[in-house]
C-alpha cells in the first residue's frame, strides 16, 4: 500500500514504472492506467473497482497519467488513506496536484530535474519570489517574466509545481498554500489564453487586479 508521485521526463517515468513493477511483481492484468482526462464520475469508478480484489490475490498498481480534475481528485482522498496492502497508487505529475494529495504520497523526482526549462538563475529567482511576495507585487513580476525574460506560462506553472514538490518535502505550510493557489489560478488563465486567442499579458492582469 503505497502512493506515489513521479515527477520527470517520459523516460525517467517509463524507467521507474518497468522498474516498480519487477521488483513488487506486479502482473501486466492488475495494472489500471488511466490516460484520458478524469473527472470525478472516473474517480467514483475508480474508487468502485478497487473495493474487489485483485485478480489472483496478486499485488495491483493503479497508474493516472492524465490530467485530473480537482473534484476528482477530493474524491480519491479517502481511498489514498484507506489502500489495502497489495494495492499501489501512481500519479505521473505533469498535472495539477491538490496538496492534500501530494501530502499522502511519496514523492520522486528525475535526477538535476532534466524535465525543466531550462531557465537561468534570475528566472529562477523571480519565480520563487512569488511565493515571498505581497499579492500586489506578483502582477509585477509575472509581467517581468513574460515581457522582459520571455517565459512562457507553461515553464513558469512548471517551476512552481517544482517548487511545491521540494516546499512539501520540507513541510513549509503557509508557502505550500501560496504555491499551490498561484498554479491553480495561472493554469486556469493559461487555458483561457488558449482557449480563447486572449493576450497573456490582459489575462494575466485579469487575474492578479480581480477583486
Amino acid at each position: 500500500m503505497r502512493s506515489l508521485i513521479l515527477n520527470g521526463s517520459k523516460k525517467f517515468v517509463e524507467e521507474f514504472l518497468e522498474q516498480y513493477i519487477r521488483d513488487n511483481n506486479i502482473p501486466e492484468y492488475n495494472i489500471l492506467r488511466f490516460e484520458e482526462q478524469i473527472k470525478i464520475s472516473d474517480a467514483r469508478k475508480i474508487k468502485q473497482t478497487l473495493s474487489i480484489a485483485p485478480l489472483s490475490g496478486r499485488n495491483r498498481l493503479v497508474i493516472i497519467s492524465a490530467e485530473i480534475s480537482l473534484d476528482a481528485q477530493s474524491a480519491l482522498l479517502k481511498t489514498l488513506e484507506e489502500l489495502d496492502e497489495v494495492t499501489d497508487f501512481v500519479f505521473v505529475s505533469q498535472q495539477e496536484l491538490l496538496p492534500t494529495i501530494v501530502s499522502r504520497c511519496t514523492v520522486f523526482i528525475e535526477p538535476k530535474a532534466s524535465y525543466l526549462p531550462t531557465l537561468d538563475k534570475d528566472i529562477l529567482l523571480i519565480v520563487n519570489k512569488l511565493l515571498i511576495d505581497q499579492p500586489t507585487s506578483r502582477l509585477a513580476l509575472v509581467e517581468e517574466l513574460i515581457d522582459v525574460k520571455k517565459v512562457s506560462l507553461a515553464d513558469i506553472i512548471l517551476c512552481l509545481r517544482a517548487q511545491l514538490l521540494e516546499l512539501v518535502s520540507k513541510n513549509d505550510s503557509a508557502k505550500i498554500q501560496i504555491c499551490a493557489h498561484l498554479i491553480k489560478e495561472l493554469t486556469k488563465t493559461s487555458k483561457l489564453v488558449t482557449s480563447n486567442n486572449l493576450n497573456s499579458k490582459t489575462a494575466i492582469e485579469r487575474l492578479f487586479l480581480k477583486p
